[in-house]
């Protein structure tokens, strides 16, 4: 397995986790604003997501434009530095749209590497 699909798996997997806690906490935006734990362990995994974005190669980036990386990755930054200001409706955009759009895409890249 080379590093891009390692890395397009992790991706999978923490998007895969953000709908567990979907699952767990409930599915709309009124849920995930009166639970600190829901907020937490979401954005936590949008954190990963975006630091494992950093990890992708150029190639891979290129290979599949209609992501966007830089998005995610400076998401991660917001997240990292600036926690306590992060925009909750933002972040729950994020949830519902990128993550799962995200989540498409580094499958579509994964089964073009098993060609």
């Amino acid at each position: 397995m080379n590093r891009d699909e390692e890395n397009a798996r992790i991706i999978i997997e923490y998007c895969d986790l953000v709908e567990d806690n979907m699952r767990t906490f409930g599915s709309d935006e009124e849920d995930f604003l009166e639970s600190r734990a829901f907020q937490s362990s979401c954005a936590f995994c949008v954190f990963q997501i975006g630091e494992t974005v950093k990890r992708l190669s150029a190639e891979f980036l290129g290979d599949n434009p209609s992501g966007d990386w830089s998005k995610a990755a400076r998401f991660r930054d917001i997240i990292a530095h600036q926690y306590g200001k992060v925009n909750l409706h933002a972040l729950w955009g994020t949830l519902v749209v990128d993550i799962p759009n995200m989540k498409i895409l580094c499958e579509q890249a994964l089964r073009k590497l098993d060609l």
